[in-house]
């Protein structure tokens, strides 16, 4: 049994968590942040243009003038000139050669990177600190490191390349148990080869006989070591298939049958849907299951490659880091070398100026003497949006209290004081570095103040104590600079001036439904059930509506293409064709964007209606392995998609808000949820009105004719997610995972 333990000293109320160890409620957790985003513009673009009627220049792409010089100007409509997104995309070039350079020299030698990705897993502190002992790896002014980047900036840098050693050590640990398997039961691989999806329980012990570190999100690392291996057995299954004569490769019969397979080992006559890799898998699995000799030669093949990997290693890549991305996460927040530095515009009150400090022979702007680093700088601006919202967030309040609606306002008035504590977060982290540099500086003269010494050291002491935000991580996408900063949850001050911080005793459960998008049941200390349909039936429709249009796209741009280049191979696709591809994209944009503000209204709605009721966990199904069975392709249309996902981060960012340790958040299997009573555990049918008996499939509402309990089937489903983790029943899901911090600053 599990010892009963208080983690934190703190006085206040407690309760167990699902292991039976005590924990502390509506409290800062240690390295627990809230990450915004701010839009990065260049320096000399005006930000602020609310109320003095200024509209971006609409027409200034069209004039015959000197983009550069129009870019630089406030009345352009982009964010950033071309000039500052050509020396960013440098620095980013620069700073992804470095990570890369490191990975390259762990990973010269097999023994060594695993030595190295050993000392990581032990490791708890930064992972740079570990890689700085590597004698290769130091950074000078006249070595290879030193050529490309600053010292502070090569610490990112080893910071970067060591989170990837560690999750490559992870997934290689994983492969390695999966080729073990596989070598010891021919089963499994058949299963594995054959099988549309890997299956579940192969997963499962890939997981379990692992000694990898473990963690909430053990059983989707491992289907990614699986993933990863069935990959290179499809291409090798797909190398050794004969390929036919060039004149019939590219011949394809009506009903999707590919010709490039031989005779006896031709798919069956069904229309294959997905890309290129689905399209390989359906190869892989018709070679496989046919009887010819071709086939059990290949499968005789793949049985010797798998044994010789068991013996000699798995063919491993060296991992390599693309992404146009630099975190700041192993900078310290008192240093001018750290790489960026923030100052308050006097001129604009609510925008912030933010210097980066540019590698080793990529010159910035011009001298600039509020910076840090002279001409080695690019400066770019964005707006500190914190207060504004702060502000219009209590205006609303009391427009809602003053109306009787005392919930609403509540929820402003909590708005209001997290957006204010971020503020004054990103103030003191400001405030920090200028005295701290200032301190530096008064030392440094040949007379010092020696009383405006002592002055800025209390002022220093009295700094470092107060909340600050973390060091923040610089992204390019396309044509915008995004700017993410890490802020510190809402203190215990803070949580219990604007919410009820009494203990929490309820358990909720979400159904993902199709009828309600988001089915909500919870579950209190008194067994009594409040359930919470969460609608949005109109803009789901818009939604679908456009998926809808994306599929019909899509097969206009496909059967065209295939036309063209029947006739004309090798040339470049015609202009209606790459008009149809933008529509295509602009329709995805519209979906991305409905996708984030269904997900902002679901996450919001139930985060509240969770917090009237005390809940302490939210369970959610675990969809991202979602298999559909035959029959069910609308279902899993609908259910194939990154919005849950941002569904589930919503509430959890949310609850992390409201003080709740990693949000609460955890995600069940949800397999029989759908179809077992939750009253008696006995197995119900589907039918149309509430007062039917008769079984019909698809039907809204739930019927046990056990126990002869009727609702709605979706609440029945969100009743018995809480009950797969939470207690013992009769549901055959598994237990749940942690639901995993898709924040990077978790």
């Amino acid at each position: 049994m599990t010892q009963e333990l208080q983690r934190r000293p703190w006085e206040q109320a407690k309760q167990k968590t699902m292991d039976g160890k005590i924990i502390s409620v509506g409290f800062r957790r240690p390295h627990q942040y809230l990450v915004e985003s701010f839009a990065l513009n260049s320096y000399h673009r005006k930000v602020s243009r609310k109320g003095e009627g200024r509209v971006p220049d609409s027409g200034f792409r069209k004039r015959a003038v000197n983009q550069v010089q129009a870019l630089s100007r406030s009345a352009t409509g982009r964010k950033c000139s071309s000039v500052d997104l050509k020396t960013l995309t440098e620095h980013f070039q620069k700073y992804c050669k470095t990570v890369n350079l490191i990975l390259e020299r762990v990973y010269s030698n097999d023994e060594h990177s695993e030595e190295v990705g050993e000392q990581l897993s032990k490791s708890r502190s930064r992972g740079y600190v570990v890689l700085m002992n590597e004698h290769d790896l130091k950074w000078a002014k006249d070595n290879e490191f030193g050529k490309l980047v600053f010292g502070r900036m090569h610490r990112n840098a080893l910071e970067a390349a060591a989170r990837i050693i560690l999750a490559d050590h992870t997934r290689r640990g994983l492969v390695k148990t999966l080729v073990r398997i596989l070598v010891e039961s021919e089963n499994d691989l058949n299963r594995l080869m054959k099988n549309k999806r890997i299956p579940a329980d192969l997963v499962r012990r890939v997981r379990d006989q692992s000694e990898t570190k473990r963690n909430g999100s053990g059983f989707h690392y491992a289907l990614s070591a699986c993933k990863q291996v069935r990959r290179v057995l499809d291409e090798l299954v797909l190398s050794k298939i004969p390929k036919p004569p060039v004149e019939r490769q590219a011949s394809v019969s009506a009903e999707g049958t590919d010709s490039s397979l031989p005779n006896d080992q031709a798919p069956r006559r069904q229309r294959i849907h997905g890309g290129r890799r689905a399209r390989q898998r359906a190869k892989v699995r018709e070679s496989w299951r046919s009887k010819s000799k071709t086939s059990e030669s290949i499968i005789d093949f793949i049985r010797f490659e798998v044994t010789r990997w068991n013996e000699e290693g798995f063919p491993f890549t060296t991992p390599v880091f693309r992404a146009t991305t630099e975190d700041f996460s192993a900078s310290t927040e008192n240093a001018t070398g750290q790489g960026y530095w923030f100052r308050s515009d006097p001129e604009h009150p609510e925008e912030i100026i933010l210097y980066i400090k540019t590698p080793p022979g990529l010159q910035g702007v011009e001298y600039d003497r509020n910076s840090p680093y002279r001409s080695q700088t690019l400066r770019l601006r964005f707006l500190n949006w914190f207060p504004r919202k702060a502000k219009r967030a209590r205006k609303k309040a009391e427009e809602a209290r003053a109306s009787g609606n005392i919930s609403r306002a509540e929820q402003l008035t909590f708005r209001a004081a997290v957006f204010t504590d971020m503020s004054e977060q990103l103030m003191n982290t400001i405030a920090l570095h200028h005295v701290a540099r200032e301190l530096s500086n008064l030392k440094a003269r040949k007379d010092p103040n020696t009383e405006g010494i002592v002055e800025l050291k209390e002022k220093l002491k009295k700094l470092r104590t107060s909340r600050r935000s973390a060091p923040p991580r610089l992204q390019l996408r396309g044509n915008r600079v995004i700017l993410s900063i890490p802020f510190l949850s809402p203190d215990k001050k803070l949580l219990e001036k604007t919410l009820d911080t009494s203990q929490l005793t309820a358990y909720a459960g979400v159904d993902r439904g199709i009828r309600f998008p988001v089915v909500l049941s919870v579950h209190d200390k008194h067994g009594t059930y409040h359930d919470r349909h969460i609608g949005l039936k109109g803009l789901f429709a818009k939604r679908e509506r456009l998926r809808h249009r994306t599929r019909e796209l899509s097969s206009q741009i496909d059967r065209r293409k295939n036309n063209w280049e029947k006739k004309h191979p090798g040339l470049q696709a015609p202009a209606y064709i790459l008009k149809k591809e933008m529509e295509l994209a602009s329709v995805w944009r519209k979906v991305r964007r409905l996708d984030r503000e269904i997900s902002h209204l679901v996450a919001s709605e139930t985060v509240w209606f969770c917090e009237k009721h005390r809940v302490k966990t939210v369970y959610f199904e675990d969809l991202r392995s979602f298999q559909g069975k035959g029959g069910m392709y609308s279902h899993s249309w609908r259910l194939s998609t990154n919005l849950w996902g941002l569904m589930i981060e919503g509430v959890r960012y949310r609850r992390q808000a409201m003080g709740h340790r990693r949000g609460g958040i955890w995600t069940v299997n949800p397999a029989w949820t759908s179809q077992t009573c939750s009253r008696c555990g006995e197995r119900g049918v589907r039918v149309e009105r509430p007062d039917d008996t008769e079984e019909m499939r698809g039907g809204e509402y739930f019927f046990c004719p056990h126990c002869q309990m009727s609702l709605h089937a979706d609440v029945n489903a969100a009743r018995n997610i809480i009950k797969v983790k939470h207690e013992a029943s009769a549901v055959l899901g598994r237990t749940g995972q942690r639901c995993p911090t898709l924040s990077k600053f978790q």
